[in-house]
């Protein structure tokens, strides 16, 4: 039986402080990334669904300025998200069992078609699959290079609202019936939960992030694709951003990482038990020294009238003994020495290897570390953009005491 791939979709909000960020990452417009699987020279391979002349923010002021969507109603406080971001994914290997690159471009034209169904063709800014992030964990897995195929949606949310005639109008009969419909821009009522009644008549609430699992599936079974099973069943949870995802991954790999390393170390604690064994065996060989230098002595003899060697009767039954004695321990030298001589090459080896490890290791560590630092920023910037700005600069002048040095010099010949 083939095994079953989880398919995934996530959903991220944005305020307009916070677009330009994604924006970048997605349309690939950064120099340089805070993400080491991004291959640069695979970027051409990304493939765009839709794709706008404009900024994420041109094309939504655009349609704010042609009456086809608005803000009517939201917070004025920039808190507002007026954008989102759904991310469609399966995991590596199923894309990679299936065709590669050309299979994960059908499979997501198809899975477009689902958020056209979703969110509106018409409001959707941006659709791109990313084929240039490589998947380290699947590359070792396979032996070969295997890349993260992925797609970014960037929508703009908006739902259509009925606008009430007021009690205020003056002809009575219009209140309560429907003045005009709107496109509201909501990223809250896009999503909206619904209620159903259990049996028994108890309410349950299943939020619009489990819909959306639960219709992402069943969008993508009905096109053909086969093998694959609903993500994260059960979950009604807010799923994971884009940064959190590939920090889980990391983490994932990680720890494989760090089996994997533990697991050689112990073969390396065996191994070298067997080589102490090997040497113990070896040094054994030193009692029959003193035993050849009797027989040694035995040849400095003298033969007597009949020509042989005169012995005593313990003296014979010794020789005999080193005789046999001799046969057995020079089969189990040779072994031992061959052994250890294999065994020696494999340690070696061993070593090599677990010292390619733990450097994987630490660089895996590091790139953790870096993807903690990035989300703790990602998280300053929701929080209060503005601040943390100035955190950054401050933090930034404090590590360049002469660049502060060299502006103030500059202000004080500029004021004379």
């Amino acid at each position: 039986m083939s095994d079953l791939h989880q398919t995934v979709a996530r959903n991220q909000g944005y305020t307009k402080s916070q677009i330009g960020s994604a924006e970048r990452h997605n349309e690939r417009k950064n120099e340089n990334y805070f993400n080491d699987n991004i291959i640069k020279d695979r970027q051409h391979l990304n493939v765009h669904f839709k794709q706008n002349a404009e900024t994420y923010q041109q094309t939504f002021d655009r349609m704010i300025d042609e009456g086809a969507i608005t803000t009517k109603g939201l917070k004025t406080d920039g808190t507002a998200k007026v954008f989102g971001e759904l991310i469609f994914d399966v995991n590596s290997k199923y894309f990679e069992e299936n065709g590669g690159y050309e299979f994960a471009k059908t499979f997501y034209r198809d899975a477009y078609q689902y958020a056209c169904d979703k969110i509106g063709e018409q409001y959707i800014l941006s659709a791109v699959m990313h084929a240039d992030e490589i998947n380290k964990g699947a590359s070792e897995d396979f032996g070969k290079d295997v890349y993260h195929y992925h797609m970014h949606v960037t929508y703009i949310p908006v739902v259509e609202k009925e606008v009430l005639w007021s009690k205020r109008t003056k002809d009575k009969s219009l209140v309560g019936t429907v003045k005009e419909k709107i496109n509201q821009v909501s990223h809250s009522k896009l999503w909206d939960g619904k209620t159903e009644l259990r049996d028994g008549g108890e309410k349950k609430l299943t939020k619009g992030y489990s819909i959306l699992q639960d219709e992402f599936h069943a969008h993508m079974k009905n096109a053909g694709y086969q093998n694959i099973e609903r993500g994260q069943n059960g979950s009604d949870r807010e799923h994971l951003s884009q940064l959190e995802y590939e920090k889980q991954q990391e983490q994932t790999r990680l720890e494989k990482t760090k089996a994997a390393t533990n697991k050689q170390s112990q073969e390396l604690d065996k191994i070298t038990a067997d080589i102490e064994k090997g040497n113990k065996v070896l040094a054994t060989q030193a009692i029959y020294t003193d035993e050849t230098n009797f027989i040694k002595q035995l040849g400095e003899r003298k033969a007597g009238l009949t020509g042989k060697i005169p012995l005593d009767p313990s003296e014979h039954k010794r020789a005999m003994e080193l005789v046999k004695q001799s046969f057995s321990a020079s089969k189990e030298l040779q072994i031992v020495r061959r052994k250890l001589k294999e065994t020696t090459a494999e340690v070696d080896t061993l070593a090599s290897e677990n010292k390619q490890l733990k450097q994987e290791l630490g660089l895996q560590q590091k790139s953790m570390k870096d993807k903690m630092d990035e989300t703790m920023y990602q998280r300053a910037m929701e929080v209060n953009p503005v601040e943390t700005r100035k955190a950054i600069l401050e933090l930034a002048n404090s590590k360049n005491p002469e660049r502060d040095h060299q502006r103030t010099k500059g202000r004080d010949i500029h004021d004379r």
